[in-house]
């Protein structure tokens, strides 16, 4: 391989009529210039590339160029491309499978646990989950909590003056509520 990316680019479920975007870092590790001078890709729509520059490109030796993916589909359904960069010739640079699935919406997000279970105002929460993407709210019986969504599965949140209860995790596309209680207690122990 004359140049080299760590992996193909699957782009996560995407919502129809919105764009989601991949950067990935193109490495050559060829021990000489490797001049791009072509960027194709076999499907266009819904996929497009974004280069560092316009082509033709060189990358040298143990050097390396970001490519940026975006994935902006307008109908439901799988898609898949390749992305082929040439050098003068026609020589096969790389070549690079693309992936994505596009949906009408996302699904509603759902709490499958939190711990710890119990603590007093200030405890740090670790909430896990599905589909915790674009969250609104996080709240303890109905009083809002300050939090950070770490990934689509986990959030922590820090436990407010509030009494015990269920915590709702509230994105724009639903609100989850846990099946268990969050016991406030007034002192650490």
């Amino acid at each position: 391989m004359r140049a080299q990316i760590p992996w193909d680019v699957v782009f996560p479920n995407t919502v129809i009529n919105t764009t989601t975007q991949i950067t990935r870092t193109i490495k050559n590790t060829k021990k000489s210039v490797v001049n791009v001078t072509s960027a194709e890709l076999s499907v266009q729509a819904p996929f497009s590339i974004q280069l560092p520059s316009p082509l033709p490109i060189s990358i040298p030796s143990e050097g390396s160029i970001q490519i940026t993916f975006s994935f902006a589909p307008t109908a439901e359904g799988n898609y898949a491309s390749k992305l082929t960069l040439k050098e003068e010739g026609s020589e096969v640079v790389l070549k690079v499978q693309i992936k994505g699935t596009a949906i009408l919406n996302l699904p509603p997000p759902i709490i499958f646990d939190f711990n710890p279970s119990i603590g007093p105002a200030g405890t740090l929460v670790s909430i896990i989950g599905d589909n915790f993407i674009d969250v609104i709210a996080v709240r303890l019986s109905g009083v809002n909590l300050g939090f950070h969504v770490h990934t689509p599965t986990h959030i922590s949140a820090t436990v407010e003056n509030t009494t015990s209860g269920f915590f709702e995790v509230e994105t724009v596309n639903g609100t989850a509520v846990s099946e268990l209680v969050f016991i406030v207690t007034e002192f650490p122990f």
